[in-house]
C-alpha cells in the first residue's frame, strides 16, 4: 500500500541486479570508463589515482548488488533505534573493510596471492545465491503494494517466482560438468520447491481468508471522531496507533506485539484507533491538528484522556524494547487508573 512511484523502480533495480547475479541480464562499462592500462604510466600518484578508478569501475557491478543489499538492511534497521544506527554503521564499515583489505594485503605482500581461494565454479554459485537475496527484496517491496495486488494474489507471484527458480536450478544440474556440481544444483532445486510448497500454503490460507472472511469483530476503530465520541460516552481511554501503509517498523511492531493475545486483551480496556496516514487522511489530519507537537515520526503511540484530550502516555518504535508482559501491565495501570478517577 505504498507508493508505487517509490516502489516500482526500487523493485525493477533490484530485480535487475538480481537477473544479473544469473547473467541473465549484463551490467555494462560505459566505454569512456572502460581500462585504457597503456595509458597509464606507472611510478605516480596520478597513475595510482586511475588505475583505482579503473578498478573500482570493473568492480562495480560485482560489489553494487551486495551493497544494494546491505543498505536495504541498513535502512529498514536504522529507524528503529539509535542501536539500528550503530549496526548500521558497523556493517557498512565491515562492508568496505572486507571489499578494500584483500587489496591491501596482495599489495603489501605479494606472496599472498598463492593463498587466496582460487576461482571456479563456486564463485559463480555465490553470485547465484546473492541473485536469489536481491529478487526476494525485491519482492519484499512489491509486498507493499496491497492496495493495487491483493496479498491473496501476490503470495502466488512469490510461489511462481520459487518454482521458476527451483526449475533453473534442475535444469543446470544436468548440465553441471562435475558430480558435485550437480548435487548442489538438486539440492538448491528441491529447497526452492520446498519453500514454493511452503508459501503456498500461505497462499491458500490467504485466498480463504479473502473468500470466507471471519465475522470476528476487529478491536480496532478506523474513525478518529467516533472512536473519541465513543470513549467519552463509555469512560475508557484513547489508545491511537498512528502508522503508514510504507512503515516497516510499524507492520513489525503490529505483528510482534500488537497482534498478540495479552496485548489485545489488555486493549479491551481501552477504544482502539488504528490510522494509516496515508489511507484514512482525514481522521489523520483530525489527529494532527488535536496532537501534532507528539505525532513526530512512525510508528507513534498515544493514550488519550478522551475528555481533556491530554496524552497520558507516548510511545514509539523504543516500544519494542519491552516484553509482552511490560506492555500489557503498563496498559491495565493506565486504563484502572482512569476507571478509577471517573468512578470517584
Amino acid at each position: 500500500q505504498g507508493n508505487p512511484l517509490f516502489i516500482l523502480p526500487v523493485s525493477a533495480l533490484f530485480i535487475y541486479f538480481g537477473l544479473s547475479m544469473f547473467d541473465i541480464v549484463q551490467i555494462p562499462i560505459p566505454r569512456f570508463l572502460q581500462p585504457k592500462t597503456g595509458k597509464v604510466q606507472g611510478g605516480s600518484f596520478l597513475s595510482a589515482y586511475l588505475f583505482g578508478a579503473v578498478s573500482g569501475t570493473i568492480a562495480s557491478p560485482c560489489l553494487s548488488p551486495g551493497l544494494i543489499l546491505i543498505l536495504h538492511y541498513v535502512a529498514s534497521i536504522a529507524s528503529q533505534s539509535f542501536m539500528g544506527y550503530l549496526e548500521g554503521f558497523g556493517l557498512l564499515f565491515i562492508f568496505g573493510i572486507g571489499s578494500s583489505l584483500p587489496l591491501l594485503i596482495i599489495g603489501t605482500f605479494s606472496g599472498s596471492l598463492k593463498m587466496l581461494p582460487k576461482s571456479g565454479l563456486w564463485m559463480v554459485e555465490i553470485k547465484k545465491l546473492i541473485g536469489i537475496m536481491l529478487i526476494a527484496m525485491a519482492l519484499y517491496h512489491l509486498s507493499h503494494l496491497e492496495r493495487y495486488v491483493p496479498w491473496y494474489i501476490f503470495v502466488w507471484i512469490i510461489v511462481a517466482t520459487f518454482i521458476t527458480l527451483g526449475i533453473y536450478y534442475f535444469v543446470s544440474a544436468s548440465k553441471s560438468s562435475t558430480t558435485g556440481m550437480s548435487r548442489y544444483r538438486n539440492l538448491m532445486g528441491v529447497v526452492l520447491f520446498i519453500a514454493a510448497g511452503l508459501i503456498a500454503l500461505q497462499g491458500q490460507k490467504a485466498l480463504y481468508d479473502h473468500l470466507y472472511p471471519s465475522v470476528k469483530k476487529s478491536i480496532w476503530s478506523h474513525d478518529y471522531q467516533k472512536a473519541l465520541t465513543q470513549a467519552q460516552q463509555e469512560h475508557r481511554l484513547l489508545f491511537i496507533d498512528i502508522g503508514a501503509t510504507y512503515c516497516p517498523a510499524c507492520k513489525t511492531l503490529d505483528s510482534q506485539i500488537f497482534s498478540q493475545q495479552p496485548i489485545l486483551h489488555a486493549l479491551q480496556d481501552f477504544i482502539s484507533l488504528k490510522i494509516e496516514s496515508d489511507v484514512h487522511t482525514t481522521s489523520y489530519e483530525a489527529l494532527k491538528a488535536d496532537y501534532g507537537s507528539f505525532i513526530q515520526g512512525f510508528p507513534t503511540f498515544l493514550i488519550v484522556d478522551p475528555t481533556t484530550k491530554e496524552v497520558i502516555k507516548k510511545w514509539s518504535v523504543e516500544i519494542n524494547q519491552l516484553s509482552l508482559v511490560q506492555i500489557q501491565a503498563e496498559l491495565q495501570a493506565l486504563a484502572r487508573t482512569y476507571s478509577s478517577k471517573k468512578s470517584v
